[in-house]
This record gives C-alpha cells, structure tokens and sequence, in this order.
C-alpha cells in the first residue's frame, strides 16, 4: 500500500496522472489542507469525550477534538492519502513553533528550501517510517509548495491568519497546551467508504463525526449505517449539513435525529443522531 500511494502521489504531483474523477471522493481523492466548515461550532460536542471515530478530511476537526478533551480516535477516510498529511501536522506539532506550523501549512509560498530543508527537516524526527517515506519521497523531487498546490491537495484557499480563528488548538494561548495535549493520544486509521467500514468498526464511542458524507452516498444506506455505529450511552453522531432544506428534514424525520443550527447560518447546521 504504501508503495503504491508513493507512486500515485508523485504522479499526481509530476502531473501525468490525474486523480480528478467523475467522482469527488475515491481511493486517490485529494486532501483537504484545512476546513471549509465552521469547525468552531462543533467543539462543544467534542468537549470532556474520550473515544471519537471521524472523517480524517484536512485533519482540523480530528485536532480541535483533541484539544478539547478526546484521547482515543478511530479516524477514516475514502482517500489513502489524508492520513499521511493528520500525521505530518501531528508530527509538525511537536517539532515547530507557531509562526512556523502556520507559515509550512497555511502559506506554503516563496523560498522553498525553508519549508523543504528547515521546516521538513524537523518534523520528519517525528514521523514514523512509513509516513516520513511517503512525505520524503516528495520532498526529495518536488519543492513543498509545489507539493501542496498539486491535485494532491484540494484547491481552497486557507490563509494562516483565518486558520486560528476556526480552529481552536490554532489560537495563541492555545498552542503550547495542544504539544502537551498530543503526546496522549491514540489513533487507529481506516481507509475506505465508512458504508462499508462500519462493519469492522468494533469500539464504541462517545461522539462520531461524519462531515457531509451524506451528500455524497445513498441516504436510506447512510440512515442504515448509522444504526450500526456503536455509541456509548448518550454518544452522538454529528452530520455538517451546508443547507437544511424540506429534502433533508423530511428524510431525517424521526425523533433519534435534531438538528442544531449556527448562529452565523441558520441553514447550516449539525444533525444530531442519539439511538
């Protein structure tokens, strides 16, 4: 497997390879390099939980719920790809600074050989070897911004001074407790479509978060998947929805699921699941 996504990343990065599709998410999907969601607004579900199972995606909601108490994460994600960049920034938390965790991630432009040599060069002490294989076999033949700006890599724009203020392990007074934070943590990683992985899924769990799977797969199916996830009492599982119309309220119409709006968009949203 690794092998395999070696060759495929530096296809996708040289370009004679494209990984865009008539589907949006697939075994070679890109990475999200941070969140489109609100992700300040899902921290009170996260808060005091110990065992999470979410979407790997660009990793941010995977940190936020750490900082805020979580200590044991089964994360997935269709693409093989995102857990090797959750473990490049689990790693760059513990090698970098601040200003530097935000300049490699969030700005990634101009001179090359500081995020290559110095930047890469410590967060790498960090990495176990399949991981620090798989970045190093990058590095080693493209420059980091050129890595980032790839198809490897979705194509939003992520400015490190917007970061912080959507993710709370980012905030001034909050790094130097997230380094401490990480170093207590444990992760296992899954790759596949969660329809199918939640058959081998054997934990049970505090909190689970989905992002908007839903949009993408079958909704009698999601519904179905949803009543096999092991919760905890009282566990939850959280959907993102972007936009809570008549055709999603009327589908999730039953008295297991809410729907919890943020302040900022009415229409926005968590689904809330409590078997």
């Amino acid at each position: 497997m690794l092998d395999s996504d070696i060759i495929t990343a530096q296809k996708i990065v040289s370009k004679p390879y494209s990984n865009c599709t008539d589907k949006v998410f697939h075994n070679n999907s890109f990475i999200y390099r941070g969140s489109n969601e609100l992700t300040n607004y899902l921290n009170k579900y996260f808060k005091d939980k110990l065992n999470l199972l979410t979407v790997i995606s660009s990793s941010d909601q995977l940190l936020n719920a750490i900082y805020m108490g979580v200590k044991n994460i089964d994360a997935f994600d269709i693409s093989n790809f995102p857990k090797y960049y959750m473990y490049l920034k689990l790693a760059a938390l513990e090698s970098l600074d601040r200003s530097d965790y935000l300049d490699f991630f969030y700005n990634a432009t101009g001179n090359a050989e500081k995020y290559d040599d110095m930047y890469f060069d410590a967060i790498r002490k960090h990495l176990n070897p399949d991981i620090e294989s798989f970045w190093t076999s990058l590095i080693n033949f493209y420059d980091w911004p050129d890595i980032t700006y790839s198809s490897l890599f979705s194509g939003e724009v992520v400015s490190e001074s917007a970061a912080p203020l959507k993710n709370i392990y980012l905030e001034k007074e909050n790094y130097s407790k997230m380094k401490d934070l990480i170093k207590n943590i444990s992760i296992n990683t899954y790759e596949g479509d969660i329809l199918s992985l939640v058959n081998i899924l054997n934990n049970k769990y505090d909190v689970v978060y989905l992002s908007n799977i839903m949009n993408y797969v079958d909704k009698k199916k999601y519904k179905e998947m949803l009543n096999k996830i092991n919760l905890k009492k009282d566990g939850e599982i959280l959907t993102y929805i972007y936009d809570y119309n008549n055709r999603v309220s009327d589908f999730f119409n039953e008295p297991e699921f809410s729907f919890d709006s943020f302040e900022e968009d009415k229409l926005s949203g968590v689904l809330v699941y409590k078997k």
